[in-house]
């Protein structure tokens, strides 16, 4: 079976497409990849910063402290933390709230402060 010269040239021309396409994608692939480089190094940077504010700022236990709790809510899903801490903070504004209404009552005959029991739980 041979093959003509017009069936070569689509040939070649269908190759030569396909390399174009290959290329571009291959500069695409790698421009990309120099911008994630370029923003892992920005990160790292930041990090490095960070972690000398903090030495400034804390000192070390402080901040061996704040390795260690990261490294363990690190190791959890972050999205089950956050919506922990969220819900947190929602309990402990509405125990404020409701300390503040009854100590504001007029009716309250206790010697007991309740404003300040929510805030010693809170601690």
């Amino acid at each position: 079976m041979t093959v003509s010269k017009k069936e070569i040239a689509k040939i070649l021309k269908l190759a030569a497409k396909q390399s174009e396409a290959a290329d571009k994608k291959r500069l695409d692939a790698e421009a990309e990849a120099q911008d994630l480089r370029n923003k892992l190094a920005e990160m790292q940077k930041t990090a490095r910063a960070r972690a000398i504010a903090t030495r400034l700022i804390v000192g070390d236990d402080v901040r061996r402290d704040i390795d260690e709790r990261t490294s363990k809510l690190a190791s959890q899903d972050m999205d089950v933390v956050e919506k922990a801490l969220e819900l947190g903070k929602t309990e402990a504004v509405l125990k404020l709230g409701e300390a503040l209404a009854a100590s504001n009552n007029s009716g309250n005959s206790t010697s007991r402060n309740p404003l300040l029991d929510v805030l010693v739980t809170l601690i």
